[in-house]
């Protein structure tokens, strides 16, 4: 699986804050990433839902509870794997975020000194 240094990231936004153009190239590229990873997500979220079928015994007198599936279901190592890639997802999109206002506020001062 390809990784994204996500701290780096976060300096690359600060260091080139007053950038807009070095912050939109960094939004594409990251707009790249999170591309990539939603695509990684979508067969571990097909593998989970089998998973939860497997184990939530869901004809079973006393089913087991969702929280306990939830732990089984993150300790498999595609669990892990999916945990990881939301974690990554959220904070591509806060950056992402962080980016867009940059980007605003970058622009609005341009604009104001002319």
């Amino acid at each position: 699986m390809n990784t994204i240094n996500l701290t780096e990231y976060g300096r690359k936004i600060f260091l080139h804050k007053d950038n807009p153009g070095v912050l939109d190239e960094t939004n594409l590229e990251l707009a790249g990433f999170y591309a990539y990873y939603s695509s990684l997500i979508i067969p571990l979220k097909l593998k989970e839902a089998y998973f939860w079928e497997k184990f939530k015994d869901i004809n079973a007198p006393k089913p087991k509870s969702d929280s306990f599936v939830r732990a089984l279901w993150r300790i498999t190592d595609e669990g892990n794997q999916m945990l990881e890639i939301e974690e990554t997802l959220k904070v591509i999109d806060k950056l992402m975020s962080t980016l867009r206002t940059s980007i605003n506020r970058a622009m609005a001062e341009m604009r104001s000194q002319k």
